[in-house]
């Protein structure tokens, strides 16, 4: 096949289901596809360096976020020992206040993560005769027993992707850059992937739910990597097989169609290496 699948931080975050719920049916329905196909997917280490980082820092802020928690509670002066429903409010408004206070986007999804099961947490605490001090504690212990288990679980998710070595050129990573409005990260992951695709002569998909920043762009037009979301991936592999059938530089070779003035940049710079 003529095409490499390669997972962007957003998939990796869903199939760790740390990011939004509305996309676990279509991760599920990719992950189906590739194991009946038996197509092999891999992460660019760009990619996996990202999400070590974002495990790292939600694991820190969890704790962080729990003792200051505790600590807001203790202040209070709740008229009452034992879990009540109207402390819901108290937790509530202490990570509203929390989350309102951060201008960090990758904190306050971080925050609202740790809000959800914190307060679905309460939720099921309140059918026990539980101590609010008691309830703290014990949620601190289990957060942190999660912690650990999403690094498991991240670890085998790495067994099944592995990761692959991209070098990153920054002449193609200065293109990207001028040409898309995106985040570092999504640059370096892009111009990695590029240069994959002439030292491979392979093409290359990324797969990714960020419609914020990767989804809503024409980057193949620029950089010859094309961002698709999962339950498209079949589609675009039957594109793949009858459009491109030949690899990236025989297609470019053979082509009369004439390329973009970014994407006959990069060629020049290819060239070059």
């Amino acid at each position: 096949m003529p095409v490499r699948l390669f997972l962007d931080s957003s998939a990796l975050l869903n199939l760790l289901r740390l990011r939004e719920e509305r996309f676990d049916k279509e991760y599920d329905q990719f992950v189906k596809f590739i194991k009946t196909k038996k197509i092999n997917v891999y992460t660019p280490l760009s990619v996996m360096s990202e999400c070590d980082d974002y495990i790292k820092n939600l694991r820190t802020l969890t704790e962080k976020t729990l003792r200051e928690l505790r600590f807001h509670v203790a202040r209070q002066t709740l008229p009452y020992r034992y879990l009540k429903p109207q402390m819901f409010l108290v937790l509530e408004k202490f990570f509203i206040d929390k989350i309102n206070a951060t201008e960090q986007r990758e904190a306050r999804n971080q925050l609202g993560i740790i809000q959800q099961y914190v307060l679905d947490s309460f939720i099921k605490a309140l059918d026990e005769r539980i101590r609010v001090s008691d309830f703290l504690s014990k949620t601190l212990d289990e957060i942190c027993s999660e912690a650990r288990e999403i690094q498991d679980r991240y670890d085998d998710i790495l067994s099944e992707y592995p990761p692959q070595p991209v070098e990153i050129i920054p002449d193609i990573e200065e293109i990207i850059s001028n040409k898309l409005k995106l985040r570092s990260k999504d640059v370096q992951h892009l111009a990695g992937l590029c240069h994959y695709t002439f030292k491979e002569n392979i093409w290359c998909i990324f797969v990714t739910t960020d419609f914020a920043h990767l989804l809503n762009l024409s980057t193949f037009n620029i950089c010859w990597v094309r961002c698709v979301r999962p339950r498209y991936v079949p589609t675009y592999i039957k594109i793949y097989k009858k459009v491109y059938e030949k690899r990236p530089i025989e297609y470019i070779r053979s082509s009369h169609v004439i390329p973009p003035k970014e994407q006959k940049e990069i060629l020049k710079i290819i060239e070059k290496i």
